[in-house]
């Protein structure tokens, strides 16, 4: 007996490809970066005895994870089928001659790239009646990489504390070409590139820095790398070591000075800093108090990395986007649409992210092409960040742990360096990699982690308060008349002598 919706198949198995796209059906999918459903009326009696018995337990029962488990089910459906009466026994041993024919697997069903793009899916699936297919912006030989790239590097630093990582790679228009959410998803679904919000650490003084240049700062004005006090606060350089005098911005963001930070913050005024992060796409909570310049406040690898790539395109917000139709901006359900970035303030970024990776403390990340990016190290080596581009593809990385414990001594510049470099490079290095020209750093640059804080004769970190100079201003004070940035401005070609150590 037949009934409407099969197909009969007399002289050859049914054939079902694994599926290429991040949202496709698991037994039958056409071609790389798209999603399809096959209508009833072209399924075969194997294929569907196969999909209605994967329904009890979907993941489990995948044909492409799990044949064997598939196949024991698909029997089970068929011979309710044949006790129906609804085929023969001829047909249902005909029918268990089911194949899975094996074609891309980088872009599985059940992944933490399409579990984010799942709402836009289904907004496009529930489109159309019939067979609907969605193209995605996901790169599979990308892809491939970063999982690759990901896991390598944690399991290299596992003896350090790491135990987990994350990966977003995107264009400067917000096209998500890769997406790393952890290291194994069958393990945890916790998509740690989207869900998880963290300290950024350092790689928050993007948002200081511009600030500062939207007051009329420059990369040559000069700020105080000395011991300072906020109130009952008195933050702190990495390991103590401070130049003891004023320094260009570019040298106090390529060394990650973190007075140097809280000066300008408090300086331009800390609303100021807010207002940067906001025009450049952050949107999670920033706590107005003096913390903020070093990173204090959580946000998630995407939402941080998308703030970068506002600079790299010059233009802000950039919306993070899963499928590859443009999307329609609007107020109506639409992302905004962006704006151009002041030309002086995003070039002056772009010199102080150039610095990071040429004399830094991001030059683990360095490649042939221009590299532009900050690394980030929150409390107690918590979370370590390098958020970065290179040409059109911007890269956020992120190691740490779940349970938040400290890793030993792992810094953005270390791991996360050393994925984005693997990642990044191998983009590079293929022929549709499109450099960017970018402004290049000047040749003067002070080494600051280099500096030994005692032949300066500057304070020890334990010193009183009285001992280190007291910064208490409003959030939205100007420059104090003493430390204006034009009375500061040190020619980077005659910087002051550094006593040897």
């Amino acid at each position: 007996m037949w009934r409407p919706g099969f197909r009969r198949t007399r002289s050859s198995p049914a054939t079902c490809r694994r599926s290429t796209s991040a949202t496709g059906c698991s037994v039958c999918a056409p071609r790389r970066g798209t999603s399809s459903t096959k209508a009833p009326e072209e399924l075969t009696v194997g294929e569907a005895a196969m999909l209605a018995g994967s329904v009890k337990a979907p993941s489990r029962l995948n044909p492409v994870d799990d044949f064997r488990a598939s196949q024991a089910r698909q029997r089970i459906v068929l011979a309710a089928m044949q006790d129906q009466g609804l085929i023969t026994e001829r047909e249902a041993r005909q029918a268990r001659r089911v194949r899975v024919r094996e074609g891309r697997a980088d872009l599985p069903v059940g992944s933490y790239f399409a579990d984010w793009i799942s709402a836009e899916t289904k907004r496009a699936f529930d489109a159309a009646y019939g067979e609907v297919r969605v193209q995605t912006t996901l790169d599979s030989a990308l892809q491939a990489r970063a999982q690759r790239a990901v896991r390598r590097a944690v399991a290299g630093a596992r003896g350090r504390g790491v135990t987990q990582g994350a990966l977003i790679a995107m264009r400067t228009d917000g096209r998500v070409v890769a997406m790393v959410g952890g290291l194994d998803y069958q393990e945890s679904q916790f998509n740690r590139a989207t869900q998880a919000k963290r300290q950024p650490g350092s790689a928050f003084k993007l948002f200081v820095y511009l600030a500062a240049l939207r007051r009329g700062y420059t990369p040559d004005s000069a700020v105080l790398d000395a011991p300072v006090q906020v109130g009952d606060w008195t933050p702190e350089n990495h390991e103590g070591r401070y130049a003891g005098r004023p320094v260009p911005l570019r040298d106090a963001f390529a060394r990650s000075s973190n007075v140097a930070a809280v000066r300008l913050s408090e300086q331009v005024g800390r609303g100021a800093v807010i207002r940067a992060a906001r025009d450049l796409g952050v949107r999670s909570e920033i706590p107005n108090n003096p913390t903020i310049a070093l990173g204090t406040s959580q946000m998630s690898l995407i939402e941080l990395t998308s703030a970068y790539a506002a600079v790299a395109a010059g233009a802000s917000p950039v919306t993070p986007r899963g499928l590859l139709a443009e999307p329609t901006y609007g107020p109506f359900g639409g992302p905004p649409r962006p704006r151009p970035l002041n030309a002086r303030e995003r070039d002056a970024l772009l010199v102080l992210l150039r610095e990071v990776v040429t004399r830094g403390t991001g030059t683990g990340a360095s490649l042939r092409a221009p590299v532009y990016g900050k690394t980030g190290t929150s409390q107690d080596y918590r979370d370590a960040w390098f958020i970065g581009f290179v040409g059109d593809l911007v890269v956020g990385v992120w190691v740490g742990n779940d349970d938040n414990s400290p890793m030993r001594r792992v810094t953005g510049g270390s791991v996360p360096a050393q994925i984005f470099r693997d990642f990044a490079g191998f983009a590079a290095a293929r022929q549709d990699f499109r450099e960017s020209a970018r402004p290049e750093p000047s040749e003067e640059t002070l080494d600051l982690e280099a500096i030994e804080p005692e032949p300066l004769d500057i304070p020890e970190i334990e010193a009183e308060p009285g001992e280190v100079e007291p910064l208490d201003l409003p959030p939205d004070a100007p420059p104090a008349p003493d430390v204006a940035p034009e009375e500061l401005a040190v020619p980077p070609a005659e910087p002051e002598p550094l006593a040897a150590s």
